[in-house]
């Protein structure tokens, strides 16, 4: 009678942890949504994406068996670059637009810790960029990943603040200036025999306007006699916004950062970035940032970093 009652003890003890762990395994397990294609129909908020994947057909990526990583702008990041509707990318012909849309996939599953510290490759052939702090927050390109992920039947979905822009073969570091009001700049560089083709390359780039408000108009830049003080100062100064690493926005973290020029910049993030030469009375903050190249990326600056 004793081992009967212990058979009975022992059974019920085993029923209990079995249901248990069973408990727990359904409680762990991940909730799969509809496919990336329905997530993104049934979001207002990423109407746009949206419509800019069925226009350039590419929906079928977003319809398909995967698996596959997909980051899509929220309609705020296509508003902040202009863009209301799909329809905003008209003028750009269909090899450009199907790039910029398979620039936001990637041919895998990637969950929230598999973005990784550095280049990561895209349907479209391009490499994107990832950052992680020491938060363990998760950035593309500098744009940041709002939320951890939504998985689907294909893949995983993720929200982003900003529309990423490929580095197009025509995307040189003199291209992105010169079209962002950069050229003088480009002169400059072009004059004193800096270039801007090291790979990687972080510029600081600093608008026509601050050129020629501290005295570096076309004329004034051209006429430059090579080895003279002024073309070694100028020379110098242009060294000054170059950084021989790839820092999206995301990367940059407060303290110094080593120039080409050999002497170090002043970054500050408290409460949006800043970026101090030595002798500056004070910092400048980033008016354009994340503009991607074939070699790194650029930021446009409001000032002249003097060293």
């Amino acid at each position: 009678m004793k081992n009967l009652k212990n058979y009975i003890a022992n059974t019920i003890l085993l029923s209990i942890i079995s249901l248990s762990i069973f408990s727990c395994e359904k409680k762990d397990e991940v909730v799969i949504a509809d496919s990336i294609d329905k997530v993104l129909s049934n979001d207002a908020n990423y109407s746009i994406f949206n419509e800019l994947l069925a226009k350039t057909k590419l929906d079928v990526f977003s319809k398909g068996g995967g698996p596959f990583t997909i980051y899509a702008p929220s309609n705020a990041a296509f508003f902040n670059e202009g863009y209301t509707t799909a329809n905003g990318f008209n003028g750009l012909d269909s090899a450009t637009l199907n790039s910029i849309a398979t620039y936001h996939m990637q041919a895998v599953s990637r969950t929230y810790p598999e973005i990784i510290q550095g280049a990561m490759t895209t349907i479209s052939g391009f490499a994107l960029f990832g950052t992680r702090l020491s938060t363990g927050t998760a950035f593309v390109n500098g744009a940041n990943i709002n939320e951890t992920g939504t998985n689907c039947s294909n893949g995983v979905l993720y929200k982003i603040d900003r529309l990423l822009i490929p580095p197009f073969s025509t995307s040189t570091a003199a291209n992105v200036l010169t079209n962002n009001n950069g050229k003088l700049m480009v002169q400059a560089a072009a004059k004193t025999v800096v270039p801007l083709t090291a790979n990687p390359y972080t510029i600081f780039a600093i608008p026509n306007t601050v050129m020629i408000s501290e005295g570096y108009d076309s004329a004034t830049i051209a006429n430059l006699v090579p080895a003279s003080l002024n073309y070694l100062k100028l020379q110098s100064i242009i060294r000054y916004h170059l950084v021989a690493q790839r820092n999206f926005s995301s990367d940059l973290k407060a303290g110094n950062l080593k120039t080409v020029q050999g002497t170090n910049l002043l970054v500050s993030t408290s409460s949006s970035i800043n970026i101090k030469g030595t002798n500056n009375a004070t910092g400048f903050g980033v008016s354009k940032s994340n503009l991607i190249t074939t070699t790194g990326v650029v930021h446009f600056i409001s000032g002249m970093l003097k060293p």
